[in-house]
């Protein structure tokens, strides 16, 4: 909501405020253009590549693998 207009930045937040679900490409195609969505997976990245190097003095373990695992599903996932 920061880099979208001040158009965009209403819409969305009645429609929070409200639940209207009613103009939800409206507001998708408004997070997209802002850049939100890239930023925010930037910022994903950062925090798995930080939480991934916190763990690589571990020793190797069915765990660590899991947890290594937890970080990239993070960042990938579709949903």
């Amino acid at each position: 909501m920061h880099n979208g207009s001040t158009e965009q930045r209403a819409l969305v937040r009645s429609c929070i405020e409200q639940g209207d679900e009613q103009h939800f490409d409206v507001i998708l195609a408004a997070i997209s253009s802002s850049g939100a969505l890239d930023y925010t997976r930037g910022e994903a990245e950062k925090a798995a590549t930080r939480a991934s190097q916190a763990i690589a003095g571990l020793p190797d373990s069915q765990y660590k693998t899991s947890l290594l695992d937890l970080c990239t599903f993070a960042v990938d996932r579709n949903h």
